[in-house]
């Protein structure tokens, strides 16, 4: 595991996810003919599907609004699930406010400048290895994989293993 500025904390209650570069790897790769697609491994979309069976709740916050988005959003029984939002800090705050959930019992995984808010926000702020630099300073935990690649497995792990108590 890579930087860990971890702080005591009772149980975490719900993972709110970001999409782009921490599911899939970031990047937008376009055919000849110019279609979209993005990267990312299977283990990820199990990772998150594992979490789920621990008794923890999963919401995915992200800024994009695309046929993309679409494919995710039918993947895993989130939660919640919030598209086309660059506030992510207060998307959180009202999700855990409809749910009765505190803050501190909430982790937030994320890689770019729109998850900063709400990393910072969060009980526990996580992030991939590969995250902009801002994302990596304020991060509690900077994950050793890349999004897309195994960070969220690695979070899976990390949790499974109760190395958050």
């Amino acid at each position: 595991m890579g930087k860990d500025t971890r702080r005591e904390i009772e149980i975490i209650k719900l993972i709110a996810f970001d999409i782009d570069g921490v599911i899939t790897d970031g990047n937008i790769y376009v055919d000849q003919e110019g279609h979209e697609s993005k990267r990312f491994r299977l283990t990820e979309i199990d990772a998150i599907n594992s979490i789920r069976t621990l008794g923890i709740d999963v919401v995915a916050i992200t800024g994009e609004d695309t046929p993309i988005v679409d494919y995710f959003e039918s993947k895993i029984a989130w939660k919640r699930f919030i598209r086309g939002c660059k506030d992510k800090k207060s998307a959180l705050e009202h999700i855990i406010s409809e749910l009765g959930i505190k803050r501190e019992e909430i982790a937030y995984i994320g890689d770019g400048k729109y998850d900063i808010e709400a990393i910072i926000y969060a009980g526990y702020g996580l992030c991939p290895a590969n995250a902009i630099e801002e994302v990596k300073d304020v991060a509690d935990i900077v994950l050793e994989g890349y999004g897309g690649e195994s960070c969220v497995y690695e979070l899976y792990r990390w949790i499974a293993n109760g190395q958050y108590y």
